[in-house]
């Protein structure tokens, strides 16, 4: 029969409560979009400390029951980080119930949520225990509960490692759900998404715990593991949130690179002249490219940053699972909660570190093309100023030997009243502007030439 006793559902959900780089009116924001995921006739009393673990009501927890159901509500603060436990579970503690239960109780929690989005990660946790005189294994039974809490789902695809707990047994698995894609900026070029794997897309698929139980008492044991279900799941979540930063950046850094190269390249730099007639919309363009390499640099940045996050993160759930391991008894197993630190360690850093080292030769490259640019304009404007500089000079050494011609009181006494430079004074005024313009440009030209 598929059937256990007390089905029990808790969802661990986080949100981001406050960062280095967000405004106050941002963490206020983050603030109102936890509490609205509460019900409306309660206030969490929060601190302006910092505090590893800190829980928002006074009472602890707000309880809800139906007709059929019961559970509640427990928020805290873990440091910049807000969590909420939702549990709910069938109000019947001695006879079995199906495990399509389950679906009834993950429809009661969301609805619970108000549509408000999850803004870092989740995590749900199935349990009960096993009916007396229980035909199916706990693996059975646990498979069927899956099947019942994720439709159309494949156990064998899902299933990412199994232990024990408290006497029992527990399963890790994939919540295999469709996300929306994320959004880059419409400028940018999206890389191509990456194929799915056993242990997931970068993209975040919740994580699913199912644990079966041998009776009343070890499940009751387990009840005293729900704060450190907590944390764990709050590291977990942030270190796959980060990750998934880490592949938006990446993203938007390709974005970068190929909008920098496609504006370089429409720069007309081919004619020596285009560049002094155009020097001002090439500036223009310059400005435009060095905005973008700032926003590359930055995003650059940010990749380390979400690197220092997961690590920060990993460290902290190695901390907690050793703690819960240490009050567990000897018989238990989380093993498989290991795998994850080894997924991190293996896959998750190295893969940022060589993104890191690939981004920043292609920045350095591109600093190398847009400074050659920057050096052919700047080439080009001197070009141009020069040659301005040695029209001024010439101009005004023409305008200065025609100021030493006679003026047309002074003709006659020097050359006769009938000479050319006293009937035609204007054309006798060109014709020395032209000698003597003509005489210093040969004059500078031959002395650049021997200098």
């Amino acid at each position: 029969m598929r059937e256990l006793v007390y089905p029990t559902l808790d969802l661990f959900l986080y949100d981001l409560k406050e960062a280095l780089n967000i405004t106050d009116e941002a963490t206020q924001k983050n603030q109102e979009i936890f509490t609205q995921k509460l019900p409306p006739n309660i206030t969490i009393v929060d601190s302006a400390r910092e505090a590893e673990y800190l829980e928002l009501l006074p009472q602890k927890t707000e309880d809800f029951q139906t007709d059929q159901l019961e559970g509640y509500y427990y928020p805290v603060r873990l440091n910049d980080t807000y969590g909420l436990q939702i549990n709910c579970s069938v109000n019947n503690l001695t006879e079995p119930q199906p495990v399509e239960s389950f679906s009834i109780l993950k429809s009661q929690i969301e609805s619970r949520l108000n549509e408000q989005p999850i803004t870092l990660g989740q995590a749900w946790l199935l349990s009960g225990w096993l009916p007396e005189n229980a035909t199916q294994t706990p693996q059975e039974l646990a498979q069927d509960c899956y099947q019942a809490f994720c439709k159309d789902s494949n156990w064998q695809d899902a299933l990412q490692g199994e232990g024990s707990f408290c006497d029992g047994k527990i399963f890790q698995l994939w919540q295999p759900e469709k996300e929306a894609e994320p959004t880059p900026n419409p400028s940018k070029e999206a890389e191509p998404t990456p194929n799915p794997s056993k242990e997931g897309n970068w993209r975040e698929r919740a994580l699913i715990l199912i644990a079966i139980y041998p009776n009343l008492e070890s499940a009751q044991q387990s009840a005293n593991f729900y704060p450190d279900w907590l944390g764990l799941f709050s590291y977990y979540s942030k270190i796959k949130w980060a990750y998934a930063q880490s592949r938006l950046i990446k993203q938007n850094i390709f974005g970068y690179y190929k909008k920098i190269e496609s504006d370089r390249q429409k720069l007309p730099l081919h004619n020596p002249q285009s560049i002094g007639n155009q020097f001002t919309e090439l500036k223009n363009s310059l400005d435009a490219i060095q905005q973008d390499i700032k926003e590359y640099r930055a995003d650059l940045l940010g990749l380390a940053f979400q690197k220092q996050v997961i690590d920060i993160n990993l460290t902290n759930y190695q901390t907690r699972l050793e703690i819960i391991r240490k009050k567990l008894d000897t018989d238990s197993q989380l093993d498989f909660l290991e795998q994850f630190s080894d997924l991190v360690i293996q896959k998750y850093l190295v893969q940022i570190d060589k993104d890191s080292e690939n981004i920043q030769l292609g920045f350095r490259l591109l600093e190398d093309n847009i400074n050659a640019v920057r050096s052919r304009i700047e080439l080009a404007k001197a070009e141009r100023d020069r040659n301005f500089k040695e029209f001024v000079a010439v101009v005004g050494s023409g305008i200065a030997g025609v100021s030493f011609a006679p003026a047309d009181k002074n003709c006659d006494p020097i050359f006769g009243k009938n000479a050319v430079p006293c009937k035609f004074p204007v054309l006798f005024n060109l014709v020395v502007f032209i000698i003597v313009a003509a005489m210093t440009w040969l004059i500078r030209k031959q002395w650049k030439r021997s200098s």
